[in-house]
């Protein structure tokens, strides 16, 4: 499962170069059209078989996960980059973090340095019963304006 998917671009490589089976690619409603454009022109450029890829919405502020996640839990894999953004969203979304998982799920976060955002991220983890089991940063030399990232695996 990908969480605050965007265009789709992690949840997409998890499809063709990670042997995933099955991908949930998900979002707020308003992200839906662009993310299933990206999914579809995906598909398009595809000559072999491919995994299941499935789009849907997804808001963390809803107590419930979605039917399929739900069907589905606990998932194998949750991953999501700079979802972390809004301190006012982070508590729900390391809830529907716990909610489709398991102690065997992996989960891995990306996100983006910016101020105070790491910081808030690990508090909020360890208010929220998930621990951080890796933490790395990335500190991109290529780039002039790109900004720091940390990976978390949960």
């Amino acid at each position: 499962v990908e969480l605050g998917s965007g265009l789709g671009a992690l949840g997409l490589y998890a499809a063709s170069c990670c042997g995933a089976s099955h991908v949930i690619l998900s979002d707020v409603p308003a992200a839906l059209p662009l993310l299933q454009q990206s999914v579809s022109t995906f598909c398009m450029q595809l000559d072999a078989a491919r995994p299941k890829l499935d789009v849907l919405a997804w808001d963390w502020k809803n107590d419930e996960i979605p039917g399929l996640v739900s069907t589905l839990s606990p998932v194998d894999v949750v991953i999501g980059s700079d979802v972390a953004y809004s301190a006012e969203v982070l508590p729900c979304l390391l809830q529907s973090i716990r909610k489709c998982s398991s102690r065997d799920t992996r989960i891995v976060i990306s996100l983006a340095d910016r101020p105070g955002e790491v910081d808030r991220f690990r508090a909020a983890c360890c208010l929220g019963g998930l621990s951080v089991e890796l933490e790395t940063r990335f500190s991109p030399s290529c780039a002039e304006h790109a900004l720091d990232s940390t990976v978390f695996e949960l």
